[in-house]
């Protein structure tokens, strides 16, 4: 691949979302996530904008984002035609990897709760699953571009939290692949009762008193 005269070279897969895979392009010291899109499934519950729109929905969703003053990886640039966009590769541990090692502390919900917070005054959702969020010391960054309309049962205190407070879980996703763990069986809805339930409502209350 070529950026702005650069040659990269692919490095390795670092994410798989619901419509595409993102890969590490490295070249003239600069390192890029790169997005190609496609989807591995059609199934409604899933996605629900068509293939041939969503980089232009992930263009509009940047500069919401940007407007909003959300933390997010820098956009490169983007090719309609091959169906790719180009981010700035943002280093720092995934959130995902951190939930698994059951390592998420109070300044990490400290962070997602500010991002939370911005997104819904302002009537919006973003894509709270963990993989989607890096951080780095005292910074956490939204590496995705997805920012829909408000809606209750998608945001982060109803919807979001409980990837984040479900460590085993999590870490059993990332070593099957299996939905199952992390999931209702069938749904796209997290594990929400059990201690896990009274996990999120202490930390609930603690930020909306």
């Amino acid at each position: 691949m070529h950026i702005g005269g650069n040659k990269l070279k692919r490095i390795r897969q670092i994410g798989q979302g619901k419509s595409g895979k993102v890969y590490l392009y490295e070249g003239e010291g600069l390192s890029y996530a790169v997005k190609h899109y496609a989807y591995e499934t059609l199934d409604p519950m899933i996605v629900s904008i068509p293939l041939e729109d969503v980089l232009e929905f992930e263009l509009r969703s940047y500069k919401i984002l940007n407007t909003l003053g959300i933390p997010v990886a820098p956009l490169i640039g983007f090719d309609a035609s091959k169906q790719i966009l180009v981010k700035a590769f943002i280093k720092g541990d995934n959130i995902i990897d951190v939930i698994a090692e059951n390592k998420v502390t109070p300044a990490i919900f400290d962070l997602i709760f500010n991002i939370s917070d911005c997104v819904s005054s302002a009537g919006y959702n973003i894509d709270y699953f963990p993989a989607n969020f890096i951080v780095e010391g005292e910074k956490m960054c939204y590496v995705d571009y997805e920012i829909n309309r408000f809606e209750q049962e998608w945001c982060f205190e109803d919807w979001g939290i409980y990837y984040w407070l479900n460590p085993k879980g999590v870490s059993q996703f990332l070593e099957t692949k299996n939905g199952d763990f992390i999931n209702k069986p069938g749904t796209v809805k997290p594990y929400d009762d059990g201690a896990i339930k009274i996990m999120r409502d202490a930390i609930v209350h603690k930020y909306t008193r």
